[in-house]
């Protein structure tokens, strides 16, 4: 395969609700889509669409990244079996923002897949999916009672924008809905101090709980509270702080929550994932409310790491009012169905797409 064309375009979709993330509120996301097109015809999508409050660079800053990729990337030839070594030393400079070489991979992973070269597709499992509700949340016992009938055995609770003493009975009420059908995962967002944080999981207890993640505003604390809390530890933003290496030996860090646009693309997951199995960690994988397509690739790319049975953390898709797919995900007792996507790939509503103009 020759990479002949480089074409981006652009689009934005409005949120149902704000949307606040590091300080930074916003109604809507914007976002930039990289097709790649091979000699063959065949196309291959990347989206990009770094989250203000999560990224530092916006979007626009990263679309010139991209851009300035265009000389290098028509012309390439890829690998005739999908080889992220081979992508990093050769087609993707090192040097890049980490969504923008996510969308540079998750392009050419698309090419892959099409080719039927990335992996025996036809033996990818389904992938479970994580559903999500806010301890906050008005109508949170109906929206766990909905998940739960859906077939969901995995609930993503966030919390820490309450009282701890409302967040503990809202979960204490959610624990009673789902019994032991459901597993619960804690998601404080670094809204504790070290003593709120043991307080509230030495309260709470760990019984139904896969992890409680990122709970302390200091990751320094994290060592001495893994040493003696007894609930799960889940590391997210920590990941990223090369100052925190030492946390992958810590005791009672239960879960990696592996974003592909803060890590850097799909080649830095994939090595984050064979950290995670080497270490006995569960590697959960995440994303940062992007657009139904790289939902799907997400859970495509996955499969393909051997990840069926660990919930993916992807139910993100109730913010927006509308998404870029002509057809939603396929999700059916609380799996997404990559065979599903596999036969018939997602396809962009070009009602939607502008062309980027900087």
């Amino acid at each position: 395969m020759i990479i002949t064309e480089f074409n981006l375009r652009r689009c934005s979709l409005p949120l149902r609700r704000p949307l606040t993330v590091g300080g930074q509120t916003i109604d809507r996301r914007d976002c930039v889509f990289l097709f790649l097109t091979t000699s063959e015809g065949t196309v291959g999508i990347g989206e990009l669409s770094p989250l203000p409050g999560l990224h530092e660079e916006t979007l626009d800053q990263a679309a010139g990244q991209l851009l300035g990729l265009k000389d290098h990337l028509i012309g390439s030839r890829l690998p005739d079996v999908l080889d992220f070594d081979h992508l990093s030393q050769y087609i993707v400079p090192l040097e890049l923002y980490p969504g923008c070489r996510l969308a540079v991979e998750m392009a050419l992973f698309d090419l892959f897949i099409k080719h039927n070269d990335a992996a025996d597709i036809s033996t990818l499992k389904a992938i479970s999916l994580c559903g999500l509700v806010a301890a906050d949340q008005n109508n949170v016992l109906d929206e766990v009672r909905a998940i739960a009938g859906k077939g969901y055995k995995t609930i993503k609770v966030k919390i820490g924008r309450q009282s701890v003493d409302r967040d503990i009975e809202a979960i204490e009420s959610i624990r009673n809905i789902v019994g032991d059908k459901v597993k619960l995962r804690l998601d404080a967002n670094r809204m504790f101090d070290f003593e709120t944080a043991f307080m509230f999981c030495d309260e709470l207890g760990d019984e139904g709980i896969e992890y409680i993640e990122e709970p302390l505003v200091n990751p320094d604390d994290y060592p001495h509270f893994c040493r003696y809390c007894d609930m799960p530890v889940a590391l997210d933003e920590t990941l990223i702080d090369s100052q925190c290496l030492s946390l992958y030996e810590s005791i009672g860090v239960g879960a990696f929550i592996l974003k592909p646009s803060v890590l850097g693309g799909f080649r830095r997951t994939a090595d984050m994932v064979n950290i995670a199995k080497k270490k006995k960690i569960m590697p959960v994988m995440s994303c940062a409310f992007q657009s139904g397509y790289t939902l799907s690739m997400f859970a495509v790319f996955a499969a393909y790491l051997g990840l069926a049975d660990v919930a993916i953390g992807l139910d993100t898709l109730k913010w927006f009012e509308y998404d870029i797919l002509r057809e939603a995900m396929p999700v059916a007792e609380g799996r997404i169905d990559i065979q599903g996507i596999l036969m018939r790939p997602p396809e962009l509503n070009e009602e939607l797409l502008k062309k980027y103009e900087r």
